[in-house]
């Protein structure tokens, strides 16, 4: 196998490619389905939780790049109006002699400011009257459950979410542990 199979990094990277031989590389599980989805004409939303995850990558220029939120929403992002202003007319519009990659990053850059206030605009109005438990893993729910409350205010029919947690990885006190875990899992996922 060409996967380590008792370095858990390695084993949890793999988990999300599910790509063994390396076939569509840079990609994810959840990005390729994506593609796919997106080839039969659905429009898709891709959101991870804290942070950036392979597996929401699919293949460049069909889905979009994932949105990574945190536990309370869209992270504000604290930039002036000044320096707004100054971002805006340095990334304004292409010239004949502007290079392919700039125009990308720039229009990448300023479609991000506007996707970032309006997903944040939207969830200010979304609540939910579950009562989550206090965990990390259960506040990451509660954000999925906002973000899916927003699905047609974003224009799509299909979403994709990537939550995680962690400390499966036990060496003593096994059933104790595993049984801890499970439990925060499943009061998570009642609510």
């Amino acid at each position: 196998t060409k996967t380590q199979l008792f370095a858990h990094n390695i084993m949890q990277r793999e988990s999300k490619r599910m790509d063994p031989n390396d076939l569509i590389g840079g990609t994810g599980t959840l990005g390729r389905i994506s593609d796919a989805l997106i080839g039969k004409g659905s429009k898709v939303g891709l959101f991870s939780v804290d942070k950036f995850q392979i597996a929401l990558s699919g293949r460049p220029g069909v889905s979009d790049a994932p949105f990574i939120v945190n536990g309370n929403g869209v992270p504000d992002v604290y930039i002036s109006e000044e320096t707004k202003e100054t971002v805006y007319s340095l990334h304004n519009e292409t010239e004949s002699d502007s290079g392919y990659f700039a125009e990308t990053w720039s229009s990448t850059l300023l479609n991000s400011f506007g996707s970032n206030d309006i997903l944040g605009v939207e969830l200010l109005d979304k609540s939910t009257s579950v009562v989550f438990p206090l965990t990390r893993f259960a506040k990451q729910l509660e954000i999925v459950s906002r973000l899916i409350a927003t699905r047609d205010a974003r224009g799509v029919d299909t979403d994709m979410f990537y939550v995680e947690t962690g400390g499966f990885d036990t060496h003593a006190d096994v059933e104790l542990n595993l049984q801890n875990r499970f439990i925060e899992v499943n009061d998570a996922f009642a609510a």
